[in-house]
């Protein structure tokens, strides 16, 4: 990974951009494990399953959002692996839904693991909202031909819309659900 992700500067940066979506959506909290960007594979898998684990008991969710397992991003997997453990059915018991979500330059990028979308959510009257999200983002950004760019995410979302019959739409991979 580039030099420019493990600097304490750019750290903080992106820690202010979280800032500003939790305040642009009125989230009343966010989590923050502070941990590493782009050395999760070095962190004890233990430490990061019971930091996982802790979260998700702190809120209990019914829905949780995972990276896909086969991005190429080597902390969405490191991610993906360890939420296997920490979500388990008697540690999560309150989690009923788990899906994985697909990263632009990363899930579709995986040379050997399909993302199959298997869920859509209708995004029409939210797709300039995501846009301007984005633009907060601006060190994941890019210009056309660049998987996250303006063009791309809309070229996504109109494809993944005319998948489930939507405008626009963001597709999931169902992992797990538990209809009580």
């Amino acid at each position: 990974m580039s030099g420019e992700y493990l600097t304490e500067e750019f750290i903080l940066k992106r820690n202010r951009d979280i800032e500003k979506v939790r305040e642009r959506y009125g989230f009343s909290r966010v989590y923050c494990l502070d941990l590493p960007p782009g050395q999760l594979g070095e962190t004890p898998r233990g430490l990061l399953v019971e930091e996982i684990a802790e979260t998700v008991k702190s809120f209990n969710p019914e829905t949780v959002y995972l990276p896909f397992e086969g991005d190429v991003h080597s902390d969405h997997r490191v991610v993906f692996e360890a939420c296997q453990s920490a979500l388990k059915t008697f540690r999560a018991p309150g989690v009923r839904r788990i899906l994985c979500y697909e990263t632009l330059s990363e899930t579709d990028q995986a040379l050997h693991t399909l993302f199959a979308a298997n869920v859509f959510e209708d995004i029409s009257e939210y797709l300039l909202e995501k846009y301007e999200v984005m633009k907060i983002y601006v060190s994941e950004m890019g210009d056309f031909p660049f998987p996250r760019s303006e063009k791309a995410i809309e070229a996504l979302a109109h494809l993944r819309g005319s998948q489930a019959g939507f405008t626009a739409a963001e597709a999931f991979m169902l992992m797990r659900e538990r209809v009580l």
